[in-house]
């Protein structure tokens, strides 16, 4: 019975159309490998880069607290002059964080950095 079934699978490992499934199967596995990997990356990069976002958050927090409190507590100033400073750099405070968001969220970076559109480009001009 072993006999039997050794000489089947060597005559179906020795035939061409099996080579080439495998081949073509060993393909695939590399390309899922790789696919595998640069997903890893991404993920890796994304954690890496929420972290950063995190500790740049809580150094600005105590950047701004440190300010107004030395701002105040050195200067000799009059309550409504506290109040235009602090209006003054809590808009500068509130306004450049939101430009940022804009920028960093906006559809057009995003495929810029993920290189998407040259994706589509490549694709678009292979269907021609």
């Amino acid at each position: 019975m072993w006999d039997i079934l050794k000489k089947l699978l060597g005559v179906l490992w020795d035939s061409s159309d099996f080579k080439k499934i495998s081949s073509a199967f060993q393909t695939v596995q590399i390309k899922a490998v790789r696919t595998y990997i640069q997903i890893v990356d991404a993920v890796r990069k994304s954690a890496i880069g929420v972290l950063l976002m995190l500790v740049g958050l809580f150094l600005l927090a105590i950047g701004f607290v440190g300010i107004h409190v030395g701002l105040f507590l050195l200067l000799d100033l009059s309550i409504r002059t506290v109040g235009i400073v602090s209006l003054c750099l809590g808009g500068v405070y509130f306004l450049v964080p939101l430009i940022m968001l804009l920028k960093l969220t906006s559809e057009k970076t995003w495929m810029r950095n993920s290189k998407a559109s040259e994706m589509v480009r490549k694709v678009a001009g292979s269907g021609k």
